[in-house]
């Protein structure tokens, strides 16, 4: 749903702020998350800098597992790769994501 007036985009804010109070309930792999006010969605990135890139996979994979859904591969092979899940719950879009990304070369006499 995709909303623009001032009303909706707050019954949007609370209905995903509930989905959250939800999630952190759950023995799920902790992120940041960021409520929308215009999709009635919510975001979460699993940080790059909390674990190694093989941990990060695997928290992908518990909330893969726990919500039956498929993991995604985004921007593949770029300095975003990333790896998603994304599904519904309780009627609001919820993605849970971590970058992927190999470090990039360091420039010639950088070290």
């Amino acid at each position: 749903m995709i909303s623009t007036d001032r009303d909706s985009m707050l019954d949007i804010q609370h209905a995903a702020a509930l989905v959250l109070a939800d999630l952190l309930t759950r023995d799920l792999p902790s992120a940041s998350w960021t409520v929308c006010n215009v999709y009635d969605s919510l975001d979460g990135q699993i940080s790059s800098w909390s674990s190694s890139k093989d941990d990060r996979i695997a928290m992908i994979r518990r909330w893969a597992d726990t919500f039956g859904v498929e993991p995604t591969v985004q921007h593949a092979g770029t300095k975003a790769e990333n790896l998603r899940v994304v599904f519904r719950h309780q009627g609001v879009e919820v993605q849970v994501w971590t970058c992927i990304a190999d470090p990039a070369e360091p420039a010639s006499g950088e070290a």
